[in-house]
């Protein structure tokens, strides 16, 4: 089962360009089968839609395997599959090459479709305000 487990929309970085690479979302599969996602889709509030391609950059099809990871990166980029090392879990990137940002908005919501249009997952984006737990007497 595919999840979408983050959206990363407090992005770091000194030029526009770094900050779009930092802008992101994490599906994590987190069933025991792998899943196709290609023509799956991600949508925000606002109607930014993007749609997972048949198959990476390089022509290979891909797969999502348990506990793999995809990033879809808002910025410039080509999309390939790292097989992961010691310090970090295999993970597919693929890049929406906008040129603005999409999570801009606290509260924003990512919403993801399987292949034939159906809904799998709203996911509401997180506020990055500190709430401080009320203190009771």
């Amino acid at each position: 089962m595919i999840r979408i487990i983050k959206v990363h929309n407090k992005a770091n970085g000194r030029t526009i360009h770094e900050r779009l690479l930092d802008e992101y979302v994490v599906l994590e599969n987190r069933g025991y089968k792998p899943i196709k996602i290609a023509r799956w889709k991600i949508k925000d509030a606002q109607g930014h839609e993007y749609a997972f391609p048949e198959t990476l950059a390089n022509g290979e099809p891909y797969e999502i395997k348990h506990g793999q990871y995809v990033f879809l990166i808002t910025g410039p980029g080509t999309d390939r599959f790292y097989p992961g090392t010691k310090y970090h879990p295999p993970q597919y990137q693929f890049y929406w090459n906008r040129g603005w940002f999409v999570w801009n908005i606290d509260g924003d919501t990512a919403s993801l479709y399987d292949d034939k249009g159906r809904l799998v997952q709203k996911f509401i984006v997180p506020s990055a305000k500190i709430v401080e737990p009320i203190k009771l007497p």
